[in-house]
């Protein structure tokens, strides 16, 4: 397996589909400054991420912002506490689904393909993005494990 990341330059056809997965995890703090930062830091690079994880998205009237060269998925809830941005390349050759909880901040992106994932023998996988606080009680989250990793037959 190829273990470099292949450039994925915003606004041309769809590159074959990736042997690397890039994923990038922020918190955005609920500040569209913070949000045009990070995004805008993908133009310098030479590789983008092909998923963006984000605790505490900007929000503006029930819309999150949008960015060339990357879809949205949120809980379509007033105020998401968690959002999942992904490329549009590795939406060309991926299905991905995303799967909302019954916790608005829990959000799961399944991923599938035909073909065996990144290296792997499987050909779907989940990923979670979480926004989990202590409760009062400092041992408690605010989303149980039970809920964050349900029993599956596939990785996430």
């Amino acid at each position: 397996m190829n273990n470099q990341p292949i450039p994925l330059p915003l606004g041309q056809g769809p590159p074959p589909a990736p042997a690397f997965l890039s994923i990038i995890h922020h918190n955005c703090l609920g500040s569209w400054n913070v949000f045009l930062s990070l995004f805008e830091s993908f133009k310098e690079a030479t590789t983008y991420p092909l998923i963006v994880l984000l605790q505490d998205p900007p929000v503006n009237k029930a819309h999150l912002p949008s960015f060339n060269g990357f879809k949205s998925f949120f809980h379509p809830v007033r105020q998401p506490r968690v959002a999942a941005y992904v490329h549009m390349s590795f939406l060309s050759n991926y299905a991905v689904l995303p799967r909302f909880r019954q916790v608005d901040d829990v959000l799961a992106l399944n991923i599938s393909s035909n073909e065996p994932l990144f290296g792997t023998d499987f050909h779907s996988f989940r990923i979670i993005n979480a926004y989990s606080t202590n409760t009062a009680n400092h041992r408690v989250h605010s989303v149980s494990p039970e809920i964050l990793f349900p029993i599956l037959g596939f990785p996430s």
